[in-house]
């Protein structure tokens, strides 16, 4: 993982996603493939290290698209993406909310953290085998 401040960030972005120019601040993270990299700006770096001062609802945040870049990771080692086929966003927000808590205790987070709502990405609620519809 690296980290890039505000004009390195948005040079990132933009080398990527020419149509975000002007909108850096909305992308909270990418997967680089081209050298295995999950980037994040200097603003989700902040969070993670002083987690023991992060307002809760910013820290699970970062976590989450953590997880959901590193499932973006996972796509290209099984698909062989971005070159056989796009990457798949609702499977990465799915596996953010997978990994949050194996994620937490890896980044050594020990305080209590909820993920994000599932408002905040799209995933949808699986339905337990047998359970009431």
């Amino acid at each position: 993982m690296s980290c890039y401040d505000g004009l390195d960030w948005a040079a990132l972005v933009d080398s990527g996603y020419p149509d975000l120019k002007g909108h850096e601040a909305e992308v909270y993270g990418l997967w680089r493939y081209e050298i295995r990299q999950v980037a994040l700006p200097a603003r989700g770096r902040r969070a993670l290290e002083g987690w023991r001062r992060a307002p809760g609802a910013r820290l699970s945040i970062w976590i989450f698209v953590l997880g959901h870049e590193l499932t973006h990771a996972e796509q290209s080692d099984a698909y062989n993406a971005p070159r056989s086929r796009p990457f798949d966003e609702v499977e990465a927000a799915c596996g953010g909310f997978a990994k949050f808590g194996r994620l937490r205790h890896a980044l050594g987070i020990k305080r209590h953290v909820q993920p994000p709502p599932r408002g905040f990405a799209r995933c949808p609620l699986k339905r337990a085998v047998g359970g009431r519809p």
